[in-house]
């Protein structure tokens, strides 16, 4: 498998948690939104309008299928030498967030994320890897 391919591999563990009535949204958002923008969702609690015409999704789900979309996301970044501890703090803060975890320690976000989501799980220990790297 080249580079730039494993890049266009995502898990989709945490989309196939979406309620059935809301797929279509989240795959909307996971496509048409980069991740600074499903962050920025996340901070307003209310659903923007355009996003609740055809599903009528409450504030709860819209937080959850934000959370869904995020996690879905994250997994298909590649994590390299280049990030910086900056960078990768920032990238555990976004999972634990997504995670509603207050806790940001690895062990413990790993432990937390879905035994399903392999790649997810494989993305937090290479962020690992690369921090004890660059300590």
């Amino acid at each position: 498998m080249k580079d730039n391919e494993q890049n266009k591999i995502i898990d989709a563990t945490y989309m196939n948690k979406v309620p059935l009535k809301f797929r279509e949204q989240g795959r909307l958002l996971l496509r048409d939104n980069l991740l600074n923008e499903l962050v920025q969702f996340k901070k307003n609690p209310a659903v923007p309008t355009g996003y609740n015409h055809d599903s009528n999704i409450n504030n709860d789900e819209w937080r959850e299928l934000l959370n869904y979309c995020i996690l879905t996301k994250l997994s298909s970044f590649r994590i390299h030498h280049e990030l910086n501890l900056q960078q990768l703090d920032k990238l555990i803060e976004i999972t634990a967030n997504s995670l509603e975890s207050e806790n940001k320690n690895l062990d413990f976000l790993i432990n937390k994320i879905d035994e399903n989501a392999v790649l997810l799980k494989n993305w937090l220990n290479q962020i690992n890897q690369q921090i004890k790297l660059k300590k």
